[in-house]
């Protein structure tokens, strides 16, 4: 398989079939490049779950985004 980052995008978002999900985990156990686009997408996450839960971060993070 090739590297795939919008699935990547659809994996962390639990948007795959069962099928699809497990290409991808085979793939995640061979390819450090998906594996650190993977963390990122992950920090990315958790970054917006915390922004959601407290507005000052939110207005930080995207004044920064701005930039």
């Amino acid at each position: 398989m090739a590297c795939d980052f919008a699935a990547l995008s659809a994996y962390i978002d639990d948007e795959l079939t069962s099928g699809e999900r497990r290409r991808i985990e085979t793939h995640l156990k061979v390819c450090p490049m998906c594996q650190a686009e993977l963390a990122r997408l992950e920090r990315i996450r958790t970054m917006l779950a915390a922004a959601v839960e407290r507005p000052a971060f939110h207005n930080r993070l995207m004044e920064r985004m701005r930039r």
